[in-house]
């Protein structure tokens, strides 16, 4: 196993060959003495090779190109300007410091791995079989017991959804609203004696966030205005039932728009929005993706200075934190 140090001097014309994996230079003091870096050259710009391993305390720079079948290791800087080929099959790249970046700061610069079981490439596959599959949050395939990370994951942030339930689809069931038009818009009409209630269901969709969800009425007065101290009170009962429950299961919940209704004043024909929020966490009706939530809307007529006209609800609206693409 021949060694070569600096201490002996290399050969004229520069740097030796080693040809055995076990062959070594020991540099020892060349860029610790002055005097010896004017002394010995290390020409590195023929065939020179290195057929074992390359451990470098400092920087290495300045090469057209690096081709290592083994290891590089211990080098603060590898600087190429032309390419860092790593020609073993299973050779890594490894950065291994707590705060190690790969920076690739070129216009063009990229990280090109073709290899469909490269780390990169098999992510990029596994992504896009998955995306192909299934766009469901929670029918992610898992890997152990961590779920796959799908395209909706990676692109889509929280924002807020509204949903638009038309009243006009109101069918005949019992004690309800009369339907009526009003020049491009529809609703039920609610009167200002006696019960009246309306109906509509919505399923609580996968992109749901967890949080909580509002409902609002979308009415108006259309036999004239609201002023003074008029007011017109709404309540809404609620269930949600998941499948395989009865639509009667557990206490419902019946909120409202305050104990003495809304006395602001509104002109004819000029929409109201009065919202109610749904508790994620209700201790009688808590939610859950997928609930069917079953909504009983009813005009409360027996508040003190009720309105004297009629009002007609065009519409329900849900409105709710989206994390996803939207399933429905």
């Amino acid at each position: 196993m021949p060694v070569w140090s600096d201490m002996n001097g290399f050969p004229e014309g520069g740097f030796p060959v080693l040809a055995n994996d076990n062959d070594m230079i020991c540099l020892n003091q060349l860029y610790l003495n002055p005097l010896k870096t004017n002394q010995y050259i290390i020409d590195v710009l023929g065939n020179n090779r290195l057929a074992g391993a390359l451990t470098i305390a400092g920087a290495l720079s300045g090469c057209a190109g690096i081709a290592a079948g083994g290891a590089i290791t211990g080098a603060t800087t590898i600087a190429a300007n032309n390419t860092v080929t790593l020609s073993s099959a299973t050779a890594p790249l490894t950065i291994s410091g707590a705060s190690a970046v790969v920076n690739m700061s070129g216009e063009n610069a990229n990280i090109l791995m073709s290899g469909l079981n490269s780390s990169i490439g098999t992510i990029l596959q596994k992504v896009k079989k998955i995306f192909a599959k299934s766009l469901f949050l929670d029918e992610r395939p898992m890997v152990g017991d961590t779920p796959v990370a799908l395209i909706s994951d990676l692109i889509i942030q929280s924002y807020e959804r509204h949903i638009q339930i038309s009243a006009m689809a109101d069918g005949k069931v019992a004690n309800q609203p009369t339907p009526e038009d009003f020049f491009t818009a529809g609703g039920l009409q609610f009167a200002s004696a006696g019960s009246e209630y309306a109906y509509c269901q919505w399923e609580i969709p996968q992109d749901w966030n967890g949080g909580d969800i509002y409902f609002e009425i979308d009415w108006m007065p259309d036999s004239g205005g609201i002023s003074g101290t008029d007011a017109v009170r709404w309540t809404i009962e609620y269930r949600a039932i998941a499948e395989g429950e009865a639509i009667n299961n557990g206490t419902s919940v019946t909120l409202d728009n305050g104990a003495g209704g809304d006395t602001t004043d509104y002109a004819q024909y000029v929409t109201k929005h009065t919202r109610v929020t749904l508790a994620y966490n209700d201790a009688n009706q808590p939610l859950t993706k997928q609930d069917h939530v079953y909504f009983k809307i009813s005009r409360d007529t027996s508040v003190a200075n009720d309105f004297a006209g009629t009002v007609t609800v065009l519409a329900y609206e849900i409105i709710y934190n989206s994390v996803g693409i939207p399933t429905n």
